[in-house]
């Protein structure tokens, strides 16, 4: 759940503040179906996921802290819950990653499927979930690419995509065909191009290639104070 920002926020025991939107109120009633789909995976594999997203079963501020966040005792509409940042999965690892984010899907379409409408508590639930899995994904595609974790002089977590390029051998250029913030999507483009269109016209092999664009945000130092004036003269 994203902050919000303004008068002072009370809970109620549940942990659901009196100024909650009705939206905030499906989402925070949605949680228990989504801790219910996480507790029935099995426990190797959650526990993988878990570790690296650098969380544990213990609840957070709110009594819901979710995979990948982290609860604090700040003031929020159901508890504060930020990125966790852990260390690189390995390679297995990376396996379990993808592995429980495809579960996440599956069991996100299934909710979808019994939900009445896009308001309904399940609805909310298979969002939740759906992003869950995102971020699973990202982490082992970051892990995959040799993109570190986000150190403390970073504003905002790096963001990623990932394209395959086409080589233009009249301009002599690399042209994008394609991009994506799943490194999984742009490789699997990239497999379909070559088997696609292995050739040109005249019969020379093409050649294409995988890369990555990477958006860093770093605190800047605090900008020296102006001079005053009789200091400018």
């Amino acid at each position: 759940m994203l902050p919000r920002y303004g008068a002072p926020q009370h809970n109620t025991p549940g942990g659901l503040s009196l100024t909650a939107t009705p939206e905030e109120a499906r989402l925070h009633r949605a949680r228990p179906i989504v801790e219910a789909v996480l507790a029935a995976m099995p426990a190797p594999a959650l526990a993988v996921a878990r570790q690296l997203l650098g969380t544990t079963e213990a609840a957070g501020a709110a009594g819901c802290a979710m995979p990948g966040f982290v609860g604090c005792d700040c003031d929020h509409v159901t508890g504060c819950q930020h990125p966790a940042t852990a260390a690189p999965p390995a390679p297995a690892d990376r396996a379990v990653l993808r592995w429980v984010a495809a579960t996440l899907d599956g069991r996100a379409a299934v909710l979808k499927d019994l939900s009445s409408s896009d308001y309904g508590e399940e609805s909310f639930a298979a969002r939740e979930l759906t992003e869950q899995a995102d971020r699973l994904r990202r982490l082992a595609d970051d892990a995959a690419a040799g993109v570190q974790p986000p150190t403390t002089n970073e504003a905002h977590p790096a963001e990623h995509t990932w394209a395959a390029e086409l080589h233009d051998p009249i301009a002599n250029e690399w042209v994008p065909f394609g991009s994506s913030n799943v490194r999984d999507t742009a490789v699997h483009g990239l497999a379909r191009a070559r088997k696609v269109a292995p050739l040109w016209n005249d019969g020379t092999p093409t050649k294409r290639r995988l890369v990555r664009a990477t958006t860093t945000y770093t605190v800047e130092p605090e900008p020296a104070a102006p001079a005053a004036p009789e200091e400018q003269r």
